[in-house]
């Protein structure tokens, strides 16, 4: 049986450590800018969707269905950040601009970059960035809450 997560190397336990930092800062930028989720975040199919569902879905559909297709055609890399990141984290980005405007969409390119990033650090665990993915949720919704 898989471990939850991979064994905690240091570079894999500061990636870890950044994501987790990263969930509250930018539920405070997104509330600070005005694109908190409000009230309706805080009934119980809103927190079913934004805690489970979405993050699950979202992370099977982005992880191992674009990035990964993208990683096997578009190997350049610069630095930490790969080609396929980048790309995903702007469709990624570009479809929550959707519902959230131009200021959503740049909120949400950053942690889809970390999301990307923490899913080919982890060895392409799907189980890391749907979790990160879901704190981010967590924050941004406990933040949002009355």
């Amino acid at each position: 049986m898989t471990p939850l997560l991979p064994a905690l190397r240091r570079p894999l336990f500061a990636a870890y450590g950044l994501a987790f930092a990263c969930g509250p800062v930018g539920a405070w930028l997104a509330l600070y800018i005005g694109i908190g989720l409000g009230a309706t975040a805080c009934t119980p199919p809103a927190l079913l969707t934004l805690l489970l569902i979405a993050p699950i879905a979202e992370e099977t559909v982005f992880r191992l269905g674009l990035h990964n297709w993208l990683l096997e055609r578009l190997p350049t890399r610069w630095g930490a950040l790969s080609l396929a990141n980048v790309l995903v984290a702007v469709v990624f980005a570009a479809l929550h601009a959707l519902h959230q405007g131009s200021i959503g969409m740049l909120l949400t390119a950053a942690p889809a970059l970390m999301l990307g990033w923490l899913w080919e650090r982890s060895g392409r665990r799907l189980q890391v960035p749907i979790a990160a993915h879901a704190w981010f949720n967590l924050c941004l919704t406990l933040a949002s809450c009355p």
